[in-house]
């Protein structure tokens, strides 16, 4: 399992360059996404927005019309739960 993190983490660390100053509730949305779509290269807004700490845009490209709205509603709520924004 620590591999499989650790693998997923250097994809994330490298398409989202800004991975680590990211936000906790950020990073966990992106391995969220990385985890079940194998990779992050899709979502190239998301990924611009996470590194530009824009929280509306990364809500709104987050969503991913093939996985249902319960858990579309789960990721948005996560990403506004967040109590560290900074931004």
């Amino acid at each position: 399992m620590y591999s499989h993190l650790q693998r997923d983490y250097s994809n994330l660390k490298h398409y989202l360059l800004e991975i680590d100053n990211a936000s906790e509730a950020a990073q966990d949305v992106a391995f969220d996404i990385q985890y079940n779509t194998g990779n992050c290269l899709q979502f190239v807004r998301f990924r611009k927005w996470v590194n530009a700490k824009n929280l509306d845009k990364m809500i709104e490209e987050s969503f991913r019309p093939d996985v249902g709205k319960s858990r579309n509603d789960s990721i948005a709520a996560r990403l506004r739960s967040n109590k560290d924004w900074d931004y």
